[in-house]
């Protein structure tokens, strides 16, 4: 396999950081990297915090210099975690008229040492919960000012959720998922729920766990009524890095490619019924600079005066050889 290639495999087994609600959703999405960029604010910049505005569309609010692991949308702001050095804990404030937001409104809240990868982040009551679920599921709490180190559990590869002020961690498990929740400090359960495919996520919808299954490039969405496993729906599986989160529509599977290509499903709720693949196109609502609304007319500027400096070269040439 080509090396273009095994990178595309490893983007599309990395989950899209997002998150959504009854409300909003949000996501990280790609800038082209194909696309020439003449603002030198902006150089370097290469992904962005975007806000879906309508059922095509949607505005980067917040551009960054790094991929974000996860985000979660916590006491009206959103809170997201990267893991260059160490785990570092940022908060872009959102103000309520527009939920637009500006390069004074992102905050580092902190910094945790750990040798782990944090693979998410939930809020839990007060708190925001970065998860490591490696080997084992490693959990470590922010109150906006100290880390506790909550209850580990001997999990590979789980995916964490909030379940009215609980914690519902879910993993693969060769005949499905396997599920346990966090109660008053201890870990319980180890039900497994039995589907064809593989565990992907869990999600949250109307306090119903929803667990995420693939299997070749299809993709099944689970609802559990009492641990009773129900099919919720089905859908194919986005190219680049995908999620599925809750949104107004229901539910939104969400795909972007590193060309910047961002594409939607989504799904209803409760009835599961998929509409069609639509491709969300980029708007610009507040706050860019000229360049960054119309970065084609610079490229059609220098050639044009490239042309005009090159014709009028011409004709003093040949003004000179005629006075000649």
């Amino acid at each position: 396999m080509s090396t273009i290639g095994i990178l595309l495999c490893l983007c599309s087994a990395q989950p899209l950081a997002s998150i959504g609600n009854g409300n909003e959703v949000w996501f990280v999405g790609d800038q082209d990297p194909t696309v020439l960029n003449f603002d030198s604010s902006t150089k370097g910049f290469d992904y962005s915090i975007c806000r879906r505005i309508s059922n095509d569309a949607f505005t980067p609010v917040q551009r960054l210099s790094r991929r974000p692991v996860d985000m979660v949308l916590h006491e009206g702001n959103i809170w997201f975690v990267d893991d260059v050095s160490g785990t570092s804990l940022y908060t872009l404030q959102l103000t309520r008229e527009n939920r637009q937001a500006h390069s004074r409104n992102i905050s580092l809240q902190s910094v945790l040492e750990v040798e782990e990868t944090p693979t998410g982040v939930v809020s839990l009551g007060s708190s925001i919960v970065v998860c490591y679920g490696g080997d084992t599921l490693q959990l470590h709490s922010f109150n906006g000012s100290v880390w506790e180190e909550l209850p580990s559990l001997n999990l590979a590869s789980a995916s964490v959720a909030s379940l009215e002020g609980e914690l519902l961690a879910v993993a693969p498990h060769q005949l499905g998922a396997e599920l346990w929740s966090l109660i008053e400090g201890k870990w319980q359960g180890g039900e497994v729920v039995e589907m064809q495919g593989t565990f992907r996520e869990v999600l949250i919808k109307d306090r119903w766990p929803l667990l995420i299954f693939t299997e070749g490039q299809r993709g099944q969405i689970i609802g559990l009524q009492e641990s009773a496993p129900i099919e919720i729906g089905s859908f194919d599986v986005p190219k680049g890095r995908w999620s599925v989160v809750a949104s107004p529509l229901g539910l939104s599977i969400l795909g972007v490619e590193r060309n910047g290509t961002t594409s939607v499903v989504d799904i209803g709720w409760p009835s599961g019924r998929e509409v069609g693949r639509i491709e969300l196109k980029q708007e610009f609502l507040y706050g860019l600079s000229f360049l960054e609304k119309y970065p084609f007319l610079i490229a059609a500027l220098l050639l044009s005066l490239f042309i005009l400096l090159r014709t009028r070269k011409a004709t003093l040439k040949k003004q000179k050889n005629e006075g000649s």
